[in-house]
């Protein structure tokens, strides 16, 4: 619990903070407009320059490119050079709504980003199920594959592991899910609902994507089945559960 480092650089509020996968360096975004990465055991940082407005988002994805998210309407696509990152994005998209809320990433080509009541769903035009475009270089070139409706504003959305389905809480206290058809597409609108669960406040998906487990607004945590039905709840908390998650094991 002691503290081993401190570092600075930005010139505004830090909005987001992320560990690279390899768990040797440090992502973070700001108000001033950049994102910076940091060497865990050194002092020297790089600067990523490429949005107009606070930067709120940033994730990877499996196959390590960078994904940010700003006040600006504009999602940045960064590839990863060795130990860094180009000094230019290779790729900029608009969503076209106020701005990207959330922003996350399922397989090695494909994000989601959502703001209000809509999900939009971004894949890599060429990318083999595998992640790689077909010259074998990382996937690039991403555009809208999908537009979903929830009906209401969106709190959370998480993505399964295994890519089958999206679940959301929602600003009407319930939880809503998209069912992945046959056809590889997800359904415009909800395929369900749960109604067992009331003022849901966070979600987390095990590993395997077979376990959800929900956070209310009683101070209950309650277990789901990836089909909605409720495994179990346990309570213990005296006041409202912020924010949950599941060990990389599932247990």
């Amino acid at each position: 619990g002691g503290l081993i480092k401190t570092f600075e650089g930005h010139q505004a509020e830090v909005n987001k903070l992320i560990f690279r996968p390899d768990s040797q360096r440090l992502v973070s975004t700001s108000d001033d407009q950049t994102l910076k990465l940091w060497q865990v055991k050194e002092t020297q940082h790089q600067v990523l320059a490429g949005h107009g407005d606070a930067i709120r988002q940033l994730t990877f994805n499996a196959h390590g490119q960078l994904f940010s998210g700003a006040v600006d309407r504009w999602l940045n696509i960064w590839q990863q050079q060795g130990d860094s990152f180009a000094s230019l994005p290779i790729q900029q998209i608009t969503p076209g709504d106020p701005r990207p809320t959330a922003l996350t990433t399922y397989d090695s080509e494909t994000a989601l980003s959502f703001e209000f009541g809509r999900v939009k769903i971004w894949k890599s035009a060429g990318s083999s199920l595998a992640g790689q475009s077909s010259t074998g270089q990382p996937p690039a070139d991403y555009q809208l594959q999908q537009t979903l409706e929830a009906g209401t504003k969106i709190n959370q959305l998480l993505y399964s592991p295994d890519g089958n389905y999206l679940i959301a809480t929602t600003r009407d206290d319930s939880l809503k899910y998209w069912q992945r058809e046959p056809s590889g597409q997800f359904p415009t609108v909800p395929t369900g609902a749960s109604e067992a669960i009331e003022n849901p406040d966070a979600i987390a998906i095990s590993p395997d994507g077979q376990t959800i487990a929900v956070a209310t607004g009683n101070h209950t945590l309650t277990m789901l089945n990836n089909r909605g039905d409720v495994i179990k709840s346990v309570a213990g908390h005296k006041a409202d559960i912020l924010s949950i998650a599941i060990s990389p094991v599932g247990q």
